[in-house]
């Protein structure tokens, strides 16, 4: 063979290739492709149908991109739960569906994983595809409510130190309560993991900045979890904006008792301001249970100077069975008398 037809059988080659390779760079456009029927397939990953009004149903987004027969179920492995639509026609556009956690049988299908199949067909065309979801009902743990107050802590800059500590993992909020419906303070949310704890320091301030009336109060804990499931505790706290100590440290019965008082900062509270004493039977205690602390009131109020005045002790009742209020213009001091 010569130079020459070499030459001549090498161009011919990368004619040829080139050719071919033009061909199948322009074949897609040439022969489009058509596009699937099912464009967009969606359904909730987690959802709680445990009565709650959050999260209740499990919501199911199919867009078709021509009329197809679709069949939509939710199956455990190889078992059908529950059938949403059964080879039904759907013309183009979102078919949108809702499961409510019950079973074709009837009842409710337990916590666990389940998986919503797609079947679609328009045609010869076959669309197939899967969703996992979670159905949890479970309300995660709040394994501690515990409450600290300035008037047992001694001096600080807070009025009630709140800790929640939580089981599983979910997000943490707090709410002060009074004698409204609407809370009077707050803190959080604050995601918490298994076993972390969080801490809230309230100074006895309303949302707006301006200290509460003195008192008891409710504080509330919720734990939410990403399923919307929540639980919830409740305990209290006693807001005084002072703080005190009976006169002698331990009265006794038929005796009498004055106190020392202090603001919360620690500064002490002038010996010759006017202070209000009142006994109240004991009833409960601020941070354990939700209910009152106050019971009835024992005996007669005492007026006077908070350096010298006493109130009586009646004789029949142990002073640790006792509440000592002191009242003066900047707060209100409960008291416990000791055994």
């Amino acid at each position: 063979m010569t130079s020459r037809a070499r030459h001549r059988l090498v161009a011919g080659a990368i004619l040829i290739l080139f050719v071919v390779g033009l061909g199948v760079f322009l074949a897609p456009f040439a022969f489009p492709t058509p596009p699937p029927i099912v464009t967009q397939f969606r359904a909730t990953r987690l959802f709680s149908p445990n009565g709650d009004r959050t999260r209740e149903r499990a919501r199911v987004g199919i867009r078709l991109n021509t009329p197809s027969n679709v069949t939509v179920q939710v199956v455990d492995g190889d078992r059908v739960v529950r059938t949403l639509l059964d080879d039904k026609r759907r013309p183009t556009g979102w078919v949108r569906l809702a499961w409510d956690g019950g079973s074709d049988a009837g009842g409710t299908t337990p916590d666990g994983s389940y998986v919503v199949r797609l079947r679609a067909r328009a045609g010869q065309k076959r669309w197939n595809a899967s969703r996992r979801i979670t159905v949890d009902r479970s309300a995660p743990g709040i394994g501690t409510l515990a409450v600290s107050e300035a008037d047992a802590a001694g001096p600080a800059s807070w009025e009630c130190r709140v800790g929640v500590t939580a089981t599983d993992k979910g997000t943490a909020s707090i709410t002060a309560m009074g004698g409204s419906p609407r809370p009077v303070a707050s803190f959080g949310p604050v995601t918490l993991g298994d076993g972390r704890t969080a801490l809230w320091s309230w100074d006895g301030r309303d949302s707006g900045g301006q200290g509460v009336a003195p008192g008891l109060y409710s504080l509330g804990a919720t734990l939410t979890d990403s399923a919307g499931n929540r639980s919830a505790r409740e305990t209290t706290c006693w807001v005084g904006h002072l703080l005190g100590r009976p006169v002698p440290a331990r009265p006794v019965a038929g005796g009498f008792v004055g106190v020392r008082l202090v603001r919360p900062d620690g500064t002490a509270v002038p010996a010759g301001a006017a202070v209000q004493l009142t006994l109240f039977r004991r009833v409960g205690t601020p941070g354990r249970g939700t209910g009152a602390v106050l019971g009835r009131r024992i005996g007669a109020q005492v007026r006077g100077p908070a350096g010298s005045v006493t109130v009586p002790l009646p004789r029949r009742l142990r002073p640790s069975a006792l509440w000592l209020v002191a009242s003066t213009s900047g707060g209100r001091a409960l008291i416990a008398l000791p055994r």
